[in-house]
C-alpha cells in the first residue's frame, strides 16, 4: 500500500525553491490519474481480491489488506468515472467499519455530486444521532481535506455549520489546521483566498485562544519560500495578523515568520 502513495505536497516543497504550488499541485493530480488510467484493470483487480467477509479485526494481516484495499479505491478515484464513483458508494454503504467508511468518505469528498452530498450527509447524522463528537471531528476534516474547486468557500461555511464547534480545540484543529497543512490546493489558492481566510480565523481565535491562533499562524511560516506572487499575498496576511492581534503567543509566530 505505502508503494503505491505518492510524495504529498510538503515533501515536494521541500525539494522546489522556490516553490511553485501550481506547478506541484498539477502534476501530482497529472500523477495520480495517469497511474490510475494506466493500471485500472489491475487495480480494480486487486480491490475486488482483496474484499472478504470475515470479522474485523486490528491484527497485522487484515490492516494490512485494508490499507492496500483503501489505497487501490483511492486512486480510482482520481478518475471521477460513474463506475469509480459507483464502488465508492458501495463501499460506504455497505462498510462495517469506521476505516472502510471514512477512505469511502474521502474519495467521496473530493468528487462533486449528489453522491458526496448524500454520503456526507449521512455520515453526519449518523455521527450527530449517536452523539459521537469524535467522528463529527473527523466529519470535519475529511472536507477540510477535500480537492474540491470551492475548497475556501466549503470550509468557511462549515465554520458556520451546527456541527462544527468554534471553542473546541479539537474542532479548530480538524476543520483549521487541516485545512491550511494539508488542502495545499485550497490554502494555495492563486487568488489568495485561502490565506486570506485563514488569517480571519487567526485573528478572531486570538481574542479567546491565542495558543490555537498562534499554531494556525504557523500555517504562513514556509511564506518567503514561496515564488514572489504568493509570496506577497501570504506577507499581505501576515501584516493584517500583526497588526490586528494582541496576545504575545501569536505576535511571536507572526513575527518570527
Amino acid at each position: 500500500a505505502y508503494s503505491l502513495i505518492m510524495p504529498n505536497f510538503p515533501t515536494l516543497a521541500q525539494e522546489m525553491t522556490p516553490i511553485d504550488a501550481d506547478a506541484i499541485l498539477a502534476a501530482l493530480k497529472f500523477a495520480k490519474r495517469s497511474l490510475a488510467a494506466e493500471f485500472e484493470k489491475d487495480l480494480l483487480k486487486m480491490y475486488h481480491y482483496l474484499e472478504d467477509d470475515v470479522p474485523y479485526g486490528i491484527d497485522e494481516k487484515q490492516v494490512g489488506k485494508r490499507r492496500l484495499r483503501n489505497t487501490c479505491l483511492s486512486i480510482l478515484s482520481t478518475l471521477e468515472q460513474p463506475d469509480t464513483i459507483s464502488l465508492c458508494t458501495a463501499q460506504f454503504d455497505s462498510a462495517t467499519s469506521m476505516t472502510n467508511s471514512i477512505a469511502a468518505l474521502e474519495c467521496l469528498a473530493s468528487t462533486p455530486g449528489l453522491e458526496r452530498t448524500k454520503a456526507l450527509q449521512e455520515f453526519y447524522q449518523r455521527a450527530k444521532d449517536n452523539d459521537e463528537s469524535l467522528v463529527i471531528n473527523k466529519w470535519l476534516q475529511v472536507q477540510a481535506m477535500a480537492d474540491m474547486p470551492n475548497a475556501v468557500e466549503e470550509v468557511k461555511m462549515l465554520t458556520k455549520h451546527e456541527g462544527y464547534e468554534s471553542t473546541n480545540p479539537n474542532a479548530i484543529r480538524a476543520l483549521l489546521q487541516v485545512f491550511a497543512s494539508a488542502n495545499p490546493a485550497g490554502f494555495h489558492n492563486p487568488d489568495g483566498s485561502g490565506y486570506h481566510f485563514i488569517a480571519d480565523q487567526v485573528i478572531e481565535l486570538d481574542k479567546t485562544n491565542p495558543q490555537v491562533a498562534a499554531r494556525l499562524a504557523s500555517s504562513f511560516d514556509t511564506w518567503r519560500n514561496h515564488t514572489e506572487e504568493r509570496k506577497a499575498l501570504m506577507q499581505s496576511q501576515l501584516e493584517r495578523i500583526k497588526a490586528e492581534c494582541t496576545s504575545n503567543d501569536t505576535l511571536e509566530i507572526a513575527t518570527r515568520s
